[in-house]
């Protein structure tokens, strides 16, 4: 009865929490182009902008505005006024805003209650001052169809820039669940592809582990199934690939078919020959399973806005996930799409992917979107797998899932980047970890099953060759999960080996009186090397290319200057990181306390992590292939650990302080404050997402299906560039999508390029800096074109550098399409 109370309350914080109201920016409705002043506001004068709400609940608009002269009075406002349209003669709502928010703000943030209109609702806001002047931010050319500046109630051929955002309430869900409800069977290919292989492996194995001592509940064996199977597909297609075999959505499909089916019978065996059911769950797992539905509905609503997963990254992994659906496996080098020395790059997450996509029919970049949330939610069940394996509380994971899934800022703005192939490589890493302690841990001699696991009726074998293969296929299936794990994210391989060194130094300084570890220590080297070699062996044709393009370059004592160690707290505190870093150090200090072993490692573990980021600490080879960025953004999983096993602790203390009668009132009272706190830390999670790394629009999407029906694929499209870092460029609308939803090569191409010839960098490098001069005149901008054969101008909703005013009025250019903001030009001979 206790347990479904508990369920039917989890299931009561979970509409809470989807229906509480969340302000989300809304990138269909933005404007963001700020290069421009439009306009100057002055005293008896009015500046305004019409525009759309795509969403309903409008409750919010971000205006660009600098004061550029201080008002007569320190106690004068500017006055903010919406309406339904400039012909109105009663606003809507009437916000007097503080010249001092205005100095200090840049964009300035005016929320108001969620008005009560439909989608697609016309608008009309607008400005006053008594006093002073203060300059409005926009792009002075007409470059919002839906829209345009209003000065003095007469429409401008401008726009200021503003962004949206909107009330995500009661409604706002039940839209989203009817959608989720017409797309709900594409939870069998999601299964079949992140579950399936991995569950198959782990069935073979969970008896072995079981007689050892290790009784896997749903949450560990749900983690390794994930683990297992987002390495075992790209280690399929590697050695497919190698033998020349191609892959299909046929082969795909049959693939699935044939897995499914010896699932299937595999349950049917198992519950004929047993009185247990198949699934079992427990209070634990029923509230893990919780905190993942929490977490993954978190993750939908997050980006339930974007047409295609943000930022740069995400379009060179759709490129290379389009090459390997069009060759049927990993492909031997970027052509068509880019040139590139290598085709070695994180193709693990890429098969993924592809098989999800001939599974689900999905276009690629929708697919990529999902999957990757969905990759994002299964971190709570890696970090509930990594708690319990250094802790063996199942609580503290649990708290350490929920952590991970609310209150941290990671993983959840992961998707801000995209950054799905680093995601995916750390929900191996606890998997490879879980099976690497367990076999240390028969080196040192714990094979014996305890006592309680005597009423399983399994009995350890004493023949030893039967011994012998029960450790053989454990460490068969650690070589393919470090094997995948190689393949999907090499950084990630670094933070293991680092974790693997922590772990064994932290037990070599347990064990100096026991002398224990000293005389295993040639057995557990000789383990790692077996487990080491034998992920070589499996991933042999990856490496060759891998190695000579992209590891011997970065293992060389030439490494870039020292820096004093600083870290980025902006990826560590926003939401509740705060409270989680507070909680992980008195974790770590209680740990200590305890004599838990676990922290020193984790200590141990986060010093090495830095070390290898090149800070200043050690100079050594390959201290280059780790930066600092790539090591904050991880730190949730040791967090984790550290704060939900303090959380556990203090919650045993306190069952032990209050009294037997009062343990229903205080796990109730318990109960209701973690609810309470996770309401909260939802709110804050939702919105965290940045707007500026959303680059693509729907309307961008129907524009680059008409490149894909009307531009030949050997031309290419010069896009809006921009600098993304110090050595490469990279398109910022939605024309940087181009290449792979149509597969039409553009100007800058995905950042692959980068790893390609140095002087084919420079020249790419060069036109795009060019470019950029030069994107406001369309007589240098047609002629550097025509030097290149470039015929095609792209310009995408969010805009860029490139003026399509400019270009449009000129004679050297041709307009083809100009749908919705998305305006497409060619040279004209």
């Amino acid at each position: 009865m206790a347990k479904n109370r508990i369920t039917w309350l989890a299931v009561l914080f979970l509409g809470l929490l989807l229906s509480s109201c969340v302000t989300l920016k809304d990138p269909e409705a933005s404007l963001e182009y700020t290069a421009d002043v439009v306009s100057t506001l002055q005293a008896e004068q009015s500046i305004g902008q019409t525009l759309i709400s795509h969403r309903p609940g409008f409750n919010g608009i971000q205006l660009w505005l600098r004061q550029v002269t201080p008002p007569s009075s320190p106690e004068d406002t500017l006055t903010f006024k919406l309406y339904h349209s400039p012909q109105d003669e009663n606003p809507l709502v009437t916000i007097p805003v503080s010249l001092s928010q205005i100095t200090h703000s840049f964009p300035v943030t005016i929320s108001f209650s969620p008005q009560d209109d439909p989608p697609e609702q016309d608008y009309y806001v607008e400005l006053e001052i008594p006093s002073g002047s203060v300059q409005v931010f926009g792009r002075a050319e007409d470059a919002y169809s839906k829209g345009s500046l209003v000065v003095n109630n007469s429409p401008q051929d401008m726009d200021a820039a503003f962004r949206l955002s909107y009330d995500y309430g009661l409604a706002s869900m039940l839209d989203d669940i009817r959608k989720l409800l017409r797309q709900f069977w594409l939870i069998l290919p999601m299964l079949i592809v992140l579950w399936l292989p991995g569950n198959l492996v782990v069935a073979k194995i969970e008896k072995l582990l079981t007689i050892y001592g290790h009784s896997l509940d749903w949450g560990q064996r749900t983690a390794l199934s994930v683990g297992l199977s987002v390495s075992l597909i790209p280690l399929v297609m590697l050695w497919t690939t190698t033998i020349g075999l191609k892959w299909s959505k046929v082969s795909v499909i049959a693939g699935a078919i044939i897995m499914t089916g010896f699932y299937i019978w595999r349950v049917v065996r198992n519950n004929r020959h047993s009185e247990k059911p198949a699934l079992k769950i427990d209070k634990i797992g029923i509230l893990l399973f919780m905190v993942f539905l929490f977490s993954l509905a978190i993750r939908l609503v997050m980006t339930r806005d974007l047409a295609a997963p943000a930022w740069v990254d995400p379009v060179h992994h759709s490129t290379i996930t389009r090459l390997i659906v069009e060759q049927g496996g990993f492909p031997e080098n970027y052509a068509p799409y880019v040139e590139a020395n290598t085709a070695g790059y994180h193709p693990g997450f890429y098969s993924v992917i592809a098989s999800f996509h001939w599974l689900s029919n999905m276009e690629i970049d929708t697919a990529m979107l999902l999957v990757g949330q969905v990759l994002n939610a299964l971190a709570v069940l890696a970090a509930y797998l990594f708690t319990v394996t250094f802790t063996g509380d199942r609580q503290a994971g649990l708290v350490a899932a929920l952590v991970t899934g609310v209150f941290s800022p990671m993983p959840a703005y992961y998707a801000s980047w995209g950054r799905y192939t680093q995601l995916t490589g750390l929900l191996i890493l606890p998997v490879c970890f879980f099976l690497l302690v367990f076999l240390l841990k028969q080196v040192k001699g714990h094979r014996n099953p305890p006592e309680e696991m005597a009423s399983t009726n399994m009995k350890l074998s004493s023949n030893k060759k039967e011994k012998a293969g029960f450790f053989s296929t454990i460490i068969l299936v650690a070589c393919l999960a470090c094997g995948g794990l190689a393949i999907t994210h090499y950084r990630v391989v670094i933070f293991l080996a680092t974790l693997l060194i922590a772990y064994l130094i932290a037990q070599t300084i347990r064990s100096l009186d026991k002398e224990a570890l000293w005389v295993s220590l040639p057995s557990t080297l000789a383990l790692i090397g077996l487990v080491v070699f034998g992920s070589v062996l499996i991933t042999l044709p990856w490496w060759p290319t891998f190695y000579l393009t992209a590891i011997a370059p970065k293992f060389g004592f030439d490494q870039p200057a020292s820096q004093p160690l600083k870290i980025d707290w902006g990826y560590l505190t926003p939401v509740f990181g705060k409270q989680v870093l507070i909680l992980a150090t008195l974790g770590l200090i209680w740990s200590i306390i305890r004599a838990r072993w676990f922290g020193l490692t984790l200590a141990l573990w986060i010093g090495f992590l830095f070390m290898t980021a090149n800070q200043g600490i050690i100079r050594f080879p390959g201290a280059g292939f780790v930066n600092k960025t790539s090591v904050e953004i991880m730190l949730f999983l040791p967090l984790s650990v550290l704060a939900g096993y303090l959380v556990s602790q203090l919650i045993q203390i306190g069952r032990k302080v209050f009294p037997n009668q009062l343990h229903t009132l205080y796990n109730l009272t318990l109960f209701i404050l973690i609810g309470i706190s996770t309401f909260a830390g939802a709110q804050k999670l939702m919105p965290i997402l940045n707007p500026i790394t959303f680059f693509i629009r729907e309307a961008d999407k129907q524009a680059i299906d008409w490149v894909e029906a009307n531009i030949p694929p050997n031309e290419t499209v010069l896009i809006n560039p921009f600098l993304w870092n110090k050595n490469a460029y990279a398109g910022q609308d939605g024309g940087y999508w181009i290449t792979p939803n149509a597969g039409v090569n553009t100007l800058p191409p995905p950042v692959l390029y980068t790893l390609g010839d140095p002087e084919q960098i420079y020249r790419i490098n060069q036109l795009c800096q060019q470019i950029i001069d030069n994107g406001k005149n369309p007589e240098e901008l047609n002629a550097l074109l025509k030097s290149h054969n470039i015929k095609y101008v792209y310009i995408g909703v969010r805009g860029g550098v490139l003026s399509p005013k400019s270009i449009k009025e000129s004679a050297l250019f041709q307009s083809i399409y100009e749908e919705e903001g998305v305006w497409i030009f060619k040279t004209i001979d």
